[in-house]
């Protein structure tokens, strides 16, 4: 302390300086061991590194101990550019009512700028920057109070019950940003409650300078605090406690290493892909597993109760009513085909839909696809149609017998068994394709071969004396009328009471997806059959689809929709050829450049910074570039400033951003209109020239 102060106060500048441009910090320090000492310190590292047991917070310990009286050598700064799509991608998950928290080790400023320029954060939105000294500890749980307070909130057990229950979307008023030596204190267990609740009201939650351990914390105080399903998403070293915290973890391959991809349960290769990963797979996969699990359910309560209800009329002696092979390929080929296809290939929309329409996940946030109600719905469906199905062939029977032409009777069990068996497969099989909302060629057809499969069967086992009693039981079965008819009157009224409650609820409570699905039936939806997926965003182009432009229908006459970029609306490659935005356009969620210079899914359209500050290969021009042409993201950042975090700016939380303001005032100019004319437009010519 004390030492150094003119360095550390001008580092300390431009840190600030630079972090305010969304650039990645570094801060360069020294120190001269000896060689005694390193070795000592070497020792009790390979130590900590070695232990089994709070082997993080050893390590922690020891790295602390060794950095110290650093003699400060200067910083830097890189620019660490946004991957594709990554704006749109988080815009999307948003309104599919994914509550987005961004835990990072980035220092408040780059982290709220990085949050404007993907869409986490918003000028509409109340920045709440909860910073506590960290020798005043005890300040935490009061500014915790009076935050709540806005909110009408005490953290009491009752409120955290009642946000456990409610998994609305907060509005999107508020965000919350808080460092990591403050997030410190309100992990502690006297906070943690509030702190819980403060972030449940928030539409945003940045961490900022925290550290791998405190990541895993917080995703641990959401798991455990929270009824909700987690899911971290990373592509560092530094992230590998937190996705093996979360239920689901999610790493990305790419410059950061391997370390975040061994330790996650998926694997995508750039961030854009997880939209399609959580709305489009997950949510097929969560419907799927849901209906499969129901069905797999029913259809076997309907065999066995089935079976059951015989053994009423036996003395429950264990006897089958059919033949030992119908129980053997019941499970195996006569029922198991539809429902492994429907938990396989089951689509309610298809997946251009579903990313056109990301509010179709908010039911499986909400939990309405696997509810305990669903689960009895289908038990007691099928314990009513095993009744059907045997008593259906017992009233039959009860009062006569039949004989066939040949004289012999049909109501001995085996025969009996032929009636109630297939009626009862049929009905399981129709009852499945019901269930499902696509409806192919390969579904129809395997639900046929399903359906046919036991009269194929029992036509040819019976053919050989090889089924003993059970020998010509087809020719004598199905020759009889009665079958038949029993049959398709069987069908009918085991399979009307589900037919008549779905006709009634899609017709009088419609949910989102029947709205959807009849929207596609009439066309509203054709025109993403022009769109592939799979290429949006763009690379190299200014302008990104999100999912407002893929609810539009395509304008191919004027360029809008979808589609625009290929009709030539895309800006040029560079800043100098290209117009600047008002602050209106370009804080907005869609916005088609970001404040720190991006263009939402493209990042910068610079290369780097070299280019757009340009090299003194002479004596000509470097003066009257700064002053006509300004850096674009000045004055956005100016502008964003004013609208977004008055009360900050006059506050002691960003200590540099008067000096900012004046700074900037000095450099900038009024925003350039999008239309520029004469010799303005040569003037920039020329300075693309030299930036080239």
């Amino acid at each position: 302390r004390g030492e150094q102060p003119e360095l550390r106060r001008a580092t300390a500048e431009h840190l600030e300086l630079f972090a305010r441009e969304g650039l990645r910090t570094l801060c360069i320090a020294q120190r001269e061991l000896a060689e005694e000492e390193y070795q000592l310190w070497n020792k009790e590292h390979d130590i900590a590194a070695s232990s089994v047991q709070d082997r993080d917070e050893k390590l922690e310990k020891i790295s602390d101990a060794i950095e110290r009286e650093l003699t400060l050598l200067g910083g830097t700064a890189i620019e660490d550019r946004l991957q594709d799509g990554v704006p749109d991608a988080i815009a999307l998950l948003a309104s599919a009512g994914i509550k987005l928290w961004v835990l990072t080790g980035d220092k408040v400023e780059t982290a709220i700028n990085i949050g404007f320029s993907c869409n986490l954060l918003s000028t509409e939105m109340d920045l709440i920057v909860f910073k506590v000294d960290e020798d005043k500890p005890e300040r935490a749980g009061a500014e915790l109070d009076r935050l709540l307070a806005t909110f009408s909130k005490t953290g009491s057990d009752e409120e955290l019950k009642a946000a456990k229950k409610n998994h609305e979307p907060p509005a999107p008023t508020h965000a919350l940003v808080i460092e990591g030596d403050s997030l410190k204190h309100v992990l502690d267990d006297a906070l943690r409650q509030k702190f819980l609740l403060l972030c449940k009201e928030c539409k945003s939650v940045l961490c900022c300078r925290v550290s791998p351990s405190q990541k895993a914390a917080v995703v641990q105080m959401v798991k455990n605090g929270l009824d909700v399903i987690t899911l971290s998403i990373g592509d560092g070293a530094n992230d590998v406690a937190m996705i093996q915290e979360a239920h689901v973890g999610v790493g990305i391959a790419g410059e950061e290493g391997r370390q975040a991809v061994m330790s996650s349960d998926y694997a995508i290769g750039q961030f854009r892909f997880l939209t399609r990963l959580v709305l489009v797979h997950g949510r097929w996969s969560y419907r799927r597993l849901a209906e499969t699990i129901a069905n797999f359910f029913y259809k076997n309560i309907v065999w066995t109760f089935a079976l059951f209800w015989y053994q009423i009329y036996n003395n429950f002696d264990c006897s089958y009513l059919f033949d030992y092979t119908y129980i053997l390929l019941y499970n195996l080929a006569f029922t198991s085909l539809p429902v492994i296809l429907m938990g396989i290939l089951d689509q309610d929309v298809d997946d251009k839909v579903s990313l056109a329409v990301p509010q179709l996940y908010r039911r499986g946030i909400e939990r309405k696809e696997w509810t305990q109600i669903k689960f009895w719905t289908y038990m007691i469906d099928g314990l009513y149609q095993s009744l059907i199905c045997f008593f259906m062939t017992y009233l039959v029977f009860s009062p006569a017998t039949f004989v066939s032409e040949s004289g012999q009777n049909v109501n001995d069990g085996k025969r009996m068994g032929v009636y109630v068996a297939n009626a009862t497969i049929v009905v399981v099989n129709v009852y499945i394709l019901l269930n499902t909302y696509r409806w192919d060629w390969l579904m129809v057809l395997i639900t046929a071969i399903s359906v046919l499969l036991i009269w194929f069967w029992t036509g040819v086992y019976t053919a050989f004396t090889a089924g003993f009693t059970f020998y010509e039981a087809a020719p004598q079965v199905y020759a009889q009328l009665s079958f038949w008819a029993l049959t398709l009157l069987t069908i009918v009224i085991c399979l009307l009471p589900r037919f008549a409650v779905k006709a009634f609820q899609k017709i009088y409570y419609p949910r989102d997806v029947d709205i959807i699905r009849e929207q596609i039936r009439q066309g509203k939806f054709d025109y993403l059959k022009n769109v592939d997926v799979e290429t949006l965003p763009p690379p190299l182009k200014a302008t990104s689809t999100s999912s407002s432009d893929l609810s539009k229908p395509i304008n191919r006459a004027n360029g809008n929709g979808p589609n625009a970029i290929a009709n030539g609306s895309a800006h040029g490659r560079y800043d100098d050829s290209r117009p600047i935005y008002p602050p209106s356009v370009t804080t907005t969620h869609n916005n088609p450049r970001s404040h720190d210079g991006s263009d939402g899914t493209d990042c910068t359209q610079r290369p780097s910074l070299d280019l757009q500050r340009p090299r003194r290969l002479s004596l000509e021009r470097p003066a009257r570039v700064s002053l006509d042409r300004p850096r674009p993201s000045f004055d956005r950042m100016r502008q964003s400033a004013e609208r977004v975090r008055p009360s900050f700016e006059a506050s002691n939380d960003f200590t540099s951003a008067a000096m900012l303001t004046r700074f900037e005032s000095s450099h900038s100019q009024n925003p350039i209109p999008p239309t520029v004319t004469g010799m303005e437009s040569k003037r920039r010519q020329d300075i693309s020239d030299d930036l080239r």
